[in-house]
């Protein structure tokens, strides 16, 4: 059963699961496609699709997954060195260390448009280091090299751990996120995969 998923939700959410999606369904075989390009992702054939995006209404079947939720998040170590309080959110930017993912996409936030829509006093520098893609991002910030921002779903193991510290504000979208796809969802084996992965991120807002 193949599955397209992009990079940054194929290793946060979906491979910390794959040993218990398997175990869940001994006999499937499970190709995972992970893509960071979206033409990719519009012409996949793959039997289920994980799309950033609000509503596509391009598949038979389709439902919001993860609901989108943008915050700020650093390491502890960094946290201390700016002496920042985590219980107040961040009004000003220009004094901090920012860390970009190096193309911008408008589908994902960066920090200037995140600034923009919440009021925060954006960077005055033009960028000067990016990573080409968000896991590299978000290790370099778990390493305290720099704030990013951080999607609600992919990066909670990692403030539950103490790796990193969730900051203000949070900027939450009433239509955006990952929608769960699929053309095949009449189909005994595709609907029951389908269901457990949604069983599953439903048990993670418990």
């Amino acid at each position: 059963m193949s599955i397209n998923v992009y990079f940054g939700f194929a290793f946060y959410w979906l491979m910390p699961r794959l040993n218990k999606l398997q175990e869940a369904f001994p006999d499937y075989v499970f190709e995972m496609t992970p893509t960071n390009s979206l033409s990719d992702m519009m012409v996949s054939s793959s039997d289920i699709v994980f799309h950033f995006s609000n509503s596509l209404g391009r598949y038979k079947f389709e439902e919001m997954f993860i609901r989108e939720e943008v915050f700020p998040v650093c390491s502890p170590e960094l946290l201390e060195k700016y002496e920042i309080n985590v219980d107040k959110p961040l009004s000003d930017l220009r004094s901090l260390p920012l860390l970009h993912k190096d193309k911008d996409d408008a589908r994902w936030f960066n920090w200037i448009n995140w600034c923009k829509v919440l009021g925060v006093q954006p960077p005055e520098e033009g960028v000067i280091f990016c990573y080409n893609n968000y896991p590299l991002v978000l290790e370099a910030a778990i390493r305290g090299e720099g704030f990013c921002l951080a999607w609600r779903g992919l990066v909670d193991p990692y403030i539950q751990e103490g790796k990193l510290v969730e900051l203000g504000p949070s900027l939450k979208s009433k239509s955006r996120g990952y929608l769960i796809c699929t053309d095949y969802y009449d189909t005994y084996a595709i609907k029951k995969v389908v269901d457990w992965l949604i069983k599953e991120v439903e048990s993670d807002d418990r």
